[in-house]
């Protein structure tokens, strides 16, 4: 029997973890009072796309086959198709997945969970939302066995009190979020913060006049998305290259988006979010910030004089600066398509970008 004392020194490591990122050791306690020896935070966000995953005393190699084996995939992975749509709080273990021998059998158990020594689980689901899922597991080797009733009744107990650690450290993070707002909001800015599939966590009133305009962005179900289908698959991908935490940093990308209706343009500033190396990235992880280009025609000398346009190269840019295809530029100066991408491409060298987009957002920091 776990005794009190050694069940408060959990929930104080826990609390602790929320602060200062310690959850190793905090899991470490976790599966200790559970009689385990390894222990895991997961997060699975939307389409089963892993978030994070926190671990004590897992082999980092059995990740990596872990993801080569799309262990992820709900369809192979009985552990996390419970978890998605078990109620929070309840415990769950291999017996309750149905045949425990069947389940110990398939390919994920046989090839990864056994040989790395996890094949039996305590888990649970702590929180569900359009974010994502969040969920913790005590893990049990072949020698312990499926965890016995006192181990699963000291692991609903302590629970709660991982559900009220990860609850503590979101809030937390969302107040850098909090802040960053007032900080554009007095600013003026038309700036959206979300996360890696547009999830809008704040907005400031521009940002809200401007997707209630609908002209070139839009919200649905709180997700920000560009009203002209062209332009959606960019944006997305955009947003999730902006979310990664990959070092060095990478500098903002700069995202035309046209209006559907006239093919007037805004330009999309996208950037990730300073984060610890402990954040769960369930929240805001991705600014993005709005504004209207320059007047292009005021840019023309400085296209002729400091990047060596021809006159011809700047009526192209500034047609495609304007919303205009290549065919409607071509159309409009009286050209064949092939002289225009021809002048095109020779704009974009000059310039030093590589496609029409990198060139359109070019010419709207000058």
């Amino acid at each position: 029997m776990v005794a009190e004392s050694e069940l408060r020194g959990v929930a104080d490591r826990l609390r602790q973890a929320a602060f200062d990122g310690s959850w190793e050791e905090a899991l470490a306690a976790l599966a200790a009072a559970c009689g385990g020896h390894a222990a895991e935070l997961i997060g699975v966000g939307p389409s089963a796309t892993r978030l994070f995953n926190r671990a004590h005393n897992i082999d980092p190699a059995g990740h990596a086959l872990f993801l080569a084996m799309n262990g992820d995939d709900p369809a192979r992975n009985v552990r996390i198709r419970a978890g998605l749509s078990a109620p929070i709080l309840r415990s769950l273990t291999e017996a309750d997945f149905g045949d425990v021998e069947a389940v110990l059998r398939t390919e994920l158990y046989a090839e990864l969970l056994r040989p790395y020594g996890i094949p039996y689980t305590l888990q649970t689901t702590l929180m569900r939302s359009p974010a994502g899922v969040v969920g913790t597991t005590v893990n049990y080797s072949e020698r312990h066995g499926l965890a016995t009733a006192q181990q699963r009744k000291i692991f609903d107990a302590l629970a709660p009190l991982v559900q009220e650690a990860v609850r503590l450290q979101l809030t937390l993070e969302g107040r850098g979020a909090r802040v960053l707002h007032g900080t554009l909001e007095n600013l003026g800015a038309a700036a959206f913060i979300c996360n890696a599939v547009g999830r809008v966590v704040t907005l400031t009133p521009e940002a809200e006049r401007l997707v209630a305009a609908g002209e070139h962005l839009f919200l649905k179900d709180r997700v920000l998305r560009p009203a002209h289908p062209h332009d959606q698959a960019g944006f997305a991908e955009a947003l999730l290259r902006g979310a990664v935490r990959d070092l060095p940093a990478r500098p903002s990308a700069e995202l035309p988006l046209r209006s559907p209706a006239d093919g007037g343009l805004i330009v999309c500033q996208i950037a990730g979010l300073p984060t610890s190396d402990f954040a769960f990235g369930l929240d805001a992880s991705v600014m993005v910030v709005v504004r209207t280009p320059r007047d292009p025609t005021r840019i023309a000398p400085i296209l002729q004089s400091v990047y060596g346009l021809t006159t011809a190269e700047v009526g192209v840019a500034l047609g495609l600066a304007r919303g205009l295809d290549v065919e409607d530029v071509a159309r409009e100066r009286g050209s064949s398509v092939w002289t225009v991408r021809t002048q095109l491409r020779s704009a974009a060298s000059k310039l030093g970008v590589s496609r029409q987009a990198e060139l359109v957002a070019k010419l709207s920091q000058l």
